[in-house]
């Protein structure tokens, strides 16, 4: 699964180049995702709840076959705070594995994938 969402993300970076703005890349992963016959759930609602009351509702960038988050990102470069947001998606919706994309300003393309193992976090790039 890593390669196969790598290679449509770069598909799509490939195509539409540098410096759109976050929604254009989705849609267009989106596309390739629907084409490739997966699920793809674009802004997935999460809500998130204290004590039985629902506080607020998040919104993961995509969801495919309802478990998988991928989440996007158009900035220079990723942070611990992008990587956070993934990790309590993933706890949210409990699941252990999730993709952190950055369709970056600069030429610079990055992919991450996030692994939940025993309670702590992996990020492993994939290139």
């Amino acid at each position: 699964m890593d390669s196969f969402i790598l290679s449509k993300a770069k598909e799509v970076f490939q195509i539409l180049g540098k410096g759109h703005r976050e929604n254009a890349y989705q849609s267009a992963l989106i596309v390739e995702l629907r084409d490739s016959n997966y699920n793809p759930i674009k802004e997935f609602p999460i809500p998130i709840l204290y004590k039985g009351h629902l506080l607020t509702t998040y919104f993961i960038d995509i969801v495919i076959n309802n478990c998988i988050p991928i989440e996007t990102k158009t900035i220079k470069k990723l942070t611990d705070k992008e990587f956070l947001q993934i990790q309590n998606y993933m706890v949210n919706i409990h699941n252990n594995i999730g993709y952190l994309i950055n369709f970056s300003t600069t030429a610079v393309f990055e992919f991450y994938k996030v692994e939940k193992v025993d309670d702590k976090f992996i990020r492993t790039k994939i290139e």
